[in-house]
């Protein structure tokens, strides 16, 4: 998944259908997020807008049905330790198996939901002004 956003480059390689995003406050998680979901807004002509689900702490009351999930290409969970229930886990567990829908789960802890190889930290390198980020599998 490549995206940009003001002066942020985004190359994120998704290892598998459900990625987690692991690491400590301020490394730019949560940020990725608002910036996807901004880049989805920016740029209707690419057809993604209703494609994508965003939760996080502050909208995480209007998604208790695990069913809406399946609705999407994509699910994009910021702030994973405090949104996730038991059930929105199993959905994710089931997904892995049956599912077109890609999952991005971003939070501080690993979850067991998500394989250990599918785990990864925001990186980022900065060139020029222009920050870029990728996940680094290996740095957990």
């Amino acid at each position: 998944m490549k995206f940009d956003f003001d002066n942020r480059y985004y190359n994120l390689n998704l290892r598998s259908m459900a990625v987690q995003i692991v690491g400590e406050s301020a490394i730019g998680k949560s940020l990725m997020f608002q910036d996807l979901q901004a880049y989805i807004n920016k740029h209707p002509e690419l057809k993604l807008e209703g494609k994508f689900l965003f939760v996080n702490a502050q909208n995480r009351v209007h998604y208790t049905d695990v069913l809406l999930f399946r609705k999407y290409q994509g699910v994009i969970i910021d702030n994973a330790d405090i949104v996730i229930t038991p059930a929105i886990d199993e959905e994710i567990i089931s997904s892995q198996k049956s599912s077109d829908t890609q999952w991005i789960i971003i939070g501080r802890e690993p979850r067991g939901s998500i394989i250990t190889n599918s785990i990864g930290t925001l990186v980022h390198t900065l060139d020029e002004g222009n920050y870029h980020f990728n996940i680094d599998y290996r740095q957990r």
